[in-house]
C-alpha cells in the first residue's frame, strides 16, 4: 500500500499535469482565436469616398 508521502507526491504530479494541460488548451484557444479577430477586422467595410460632406 502507498504511503501518505507517495500519495501526496502523486497528487502533486496530477495537479501539475492538469495545470499544464489547462495552460496548453488556453494557449491553443488563443492561437485559434487570433486569426478570427484579424478576419473580422478585415471584413469591416471601409468608409466610402463618395459621401459628400457639407461645408
Amino acid at each position: 500500500m502507498a504511503s501518505e508521502v507517495e500519495v501526496a507526491a502523486a497528487a502533486e504530479d496530477l495537479v501539475s499535469a492538469v495545470e499544464s494541460a489547462v495552460r496548453a488548451a488556453a494557449e491553443q484557444q488563443a492561437v485559434v482565436a487570433t486569426p478570427d479577430v484579424a478576419e473580422e477586422v478585415s471584413e469591416t467595410p471601409e468608409p466610402s469616398t463618395d459621401v459628400q460632406q457639407e461645408p
